[in-house]
C-alpha cells in the first residue's frame, strides 16, 4: 500500500484528495497541519518528494515531524521543543523554536526532494540543483561521500510533514513517496516509502 498523507494525523481544517496524496487548506483557519503515515526510523534512509501546489503568504512550508507532534490550529513545524523541524517558502529552517539554517527560497510550483537519514539524524533537502542550496562538496546525502546535512536533534521515528496557510490562498502540498517514478533521482544508499521505483537511478 502506497505511503500517503495521514487522515487522522492532520488538523481538522486540512482537506486530502488524490487518494490522500495531496493536503489542502480548506479556507476557515489561518496555518494548519499534518503529517504522513509512514515514518523512518532505525538506521534508514529514506528519499521522497513534495510539490508545493498553491498557497499564499510565507507560512506553507514542508520538512519532518514526530508521533508526538500535535495538529494545534496556528502551530508552526519547528517551533517547539524537538518535535519537528520545517522548511518554508522563505528559505528558513525551522528546529527547537529557532533558526536552524537559512537555504533556497521557493514559491508555488517547487518541487522539493528530502533525504533522510534517521541513523546519522541529518536531512538534505534537494531543489532542483543542489541539496541545502549548497554545492555538493558541501551538501551531500549519498552514501559513500556523505558530508553535510541538518541535525534534527528530534527523538522516536520521523514522519514527512507538512504546513498549509489560508493567508492568501489555500495552501497545497503533494505526496509522492515512491509509488510513482519520481522526478529526481534516489541518493546512493536510500530507498523510498514504496517499493515501485527501486530501480530508479541513483545520484
Amino acid at each position: 500500500m502506497a505511503t500517503t498523507w495521514s487522515a487522522s494525523n492532520k488538523s481538522t481544517h486540512v482537506t486530502l484528495t488524490g487518494s490522500n496524496l495531496i493536503a489542502t487548506a480548506d479556507g476557515t483557519t489561518a496555518d494548519v497541519n499534518g503529517r504522513s503515515d509512514t515514518s523512518v526510523s532505525g538506521s534508514q534512509r529514506i528519499f521522497w518528494v513534495m510539490t508545493f501546489n498553491a498557497g499564499g503568504g510565507t507560512d506553507n512550508g514542508m520538512g519532518i515531524a514526530n508521533a508526538s507532534w500535535t495538529f494545534a490550529d496556528g502551530s508552526f513545524m519547528g517551533l517547539d521543543a524537538f518535535l519537528s523541524l520545517g522548511y518554508y517558502t522563505t528559505g528558513n529552517v525551522f528546529l527547537n523554536n529557532g533558526l536552524a539554517a537559512a537555504i533556497a527560497t521557493y514559491t508555488v510550483g517547487a518541487v522539493l526532494g528530502v533525504a533522510l537519514d534517521r541513523g546519522a539524524d541529518k536531512v538534505w533537502f534537494f531543489n532542483g540543483t543542489n541539496w541545502n542550496n549548497d554545492v555538493i562538496g558541501n551538501q551531500n546525502p549519498a552514501v559513500g561521500s556523505q558530508v553535510g546535512g541538518i541535525t534534527t536533534g528530534i527523538t522516536g521515528a520521523l514522519f514527512p510533514a507538512y504546513e498549509v496557510s489560508n493567508l492568501t490562498a489555500n495552501g497545497q502540498w503533494t505526496l509522492n513517496a515512491g509509488a510513482t517514478v519520481l522526478p529526481y533521482p534516489i541518493p546512493t544508499g536510500f530507498s523510498t516509502f514504496d517499493d515501485t521505483i527501486l530501480s530508479q537511478s541513483v545520484m
